[in-house]
């Protein structure tokens, strides 16, 4: 039991350095020694085990530092790494973010029942053959899977005269969303137009998609006189 109290008040020593290595407090009889700048009773410091202590410590404390600074370099490195792989991601991500859609013009016209500037997506059969009558055309409508396929028709709405049109340019899958770009024409103030109201529109047909679909329009000027 002794021996197990000395063992357990050595250790509090031990600690009590290590815990406090700028204690200058004076003990009678001693001097500061090398490994810290508190002092120490003299018969510690001949003492080989009190010297091997004190090398073990400065070693310890060696490695410790040089531990914690590879433990830097490395989550650095990999906060690098990981920075730079979600930049390279993102833009790659972007550069092949867009992808043309193919399409093909089913009909176009200047006249039709539509009188307001909208689009439609047809996805059935009887969608389609009241879009047929809608824009007056004769014949019937062709025939479509709709399970491949589907139809957008676009409209400009009533117009004051002739020289107007609309067309779809380009369809593209772009974050995901399917964007369908219309083309509006109309003459410039100069040109001499029949004065009679037109509704133009297209219809076409292009690959199904779940992707919802989103548009934007341009408008351009007809120059008569060139």
């Amino acid at each position: 039991m002794n021996t197990l109290i000395s063992h357990i008040s050595s250790l509090a020593s031990v600690a009590q350095l290590v815990e406090h290595p700028t204690d200058t407090r004076a003990v009678v009889g001693s001097t500061p020694t090398a490994c810290t700048n508190s002092v120490i009773p003299r018969d510690l410091q001949r003492s080989r085990r009190n010297a091997l202590y004190c090398t073990y410590m400065r070693r310890t404390t060696f490695v410790i530092i040089v531990l914690v600074g590879l433990a830097i370099i490395a989550a650095l490195t990999a906060s690098y790494q990981k920075n730079s792989s979600g930049e390279l991601s993102a833009a790659t991500g972007n550069a092949q973010a867009a992808v043309d859609v193919p399409f093909t013009r089913i009909t176009e016209g200047l006249q039709s029942s539509v009188t307001k500037p909208v689009n439609y997506l047809i996805t059935s059969e009887s969608e389609l053959a009241a879009l047929w009558k809608i824009v007056k055309a004769t014949g019937e409508p062709p025939s479509i899977d709709f399970t491949q396929e589907a139809v957008i028709a676009v409209f400009a709405g009533e117009r004051p005269t002739a020289g107007y049109s609309i067309a779809v340019s380009k369809v593209a899958d772009v974050e995901g969303k399917r964007l369908v770009t219309i083309s509006l024409m109309q003459p410039a103030s100069d040109c001499v137009t029949a004065q009679v109201i037109t509704a133009p529109y297209e219809i076409l047909r292009l690959p199904a998609t779940p992707l919802p679909l989103t548009h934007e329009d341009t408008v351009a000027t007809v120059n008569c006189s060139e």
